[in-house]
Parts: structure tokens; C-alpha cells; sequence
């Protein structure tokens, strides 16, 4: 009857499996860059201002202009050019235009 029951048991008990466990060694070294490279952004920006400062500036050198600074008509319509547009509560707005399906990305800094 101990022997039924400790097979039962065995049958029916349920191993998790970790996550972790499953990613490739190459996909651990990028998960920690990209870990040391947010802990780098947090340290090097402390406050909601910095952040936008900094996002604006590596958005920038991305290729991103901003519509404040530019001729809007002719730089920001042409297909495939790069919107960017700081709100006034801390928030940065990024935009590839695409004249019939615009895809917006946001970032808030609290």
C-alpha cells in the first residue's frame, strides 16, 4: 500500500521548471547587458528631467528630430523619417512617420 501511494504521489506531484533554465548562455550575457545598461541609466539619471534629457539626446543620435526644430512639411513627411516630441509632463514621444499607419513609442520618466 506505501509503494502504491509513493508512486501515486511521484505521478501526480507537479516540478516547476525555472525560466531561467531555458535561455542560452548567450541569451543570459544579453539579458545582464541589458540589466547593466539600465542600472547605468538609473545611476546616471536621477530625476524625471534628467531622464527626459538624456532619451531626447539618444534619440537624437538615432536619427530623430525634433518637430520643434525642423521644417515640419518638408523633413517630417517624407516616409520613414523620425519623429520626436517632448510633452510637458516628462514625457518623450517617438514617431517613425509612415503615411497611413503612424506607430508612436512613449516613454514617461516617473
Amino acid at each position: 500500500m506505501e509503494k502504491v501511494k509513493e508512486e501515486l504521489k511521484n505521478e501526480l506531484k507537479k516540478e516547476y521548471k525555472l525560466a531561467w533554465e531555458n535561455f542560452s548562455e548567450d541569451d543570459k550575457k544579453q539579458m545582464f547587458a541589458y540589466g547593466e545598461r539600465y542600472r547605468k541609466f538609473i545611476s546616471d539619471n536621477k530625476t524625471e528631467r534628467e531622464c527626459v534629457i538624456s532619451l531626447v539626446e539618444t534619440a537624437k543620435k538615432h536619427g530623430y528630430k525634433d518637430i520643434n526644430e525642423v521644417e515640419w512639411r518638408q523633413t517630417l513627411q517624407a516616409p520613414g523619417s523620425k519623429q520626436l516630441r517632448e510633452g510637458g509632463d516628462g514625457e518623450v514621444l517617438g514617431e517613425p512617420f509612415r503615411s497611413a499607419d503612424p506607430q508612436t513609442s512613449r516613454a514617461h520618466g516617473d
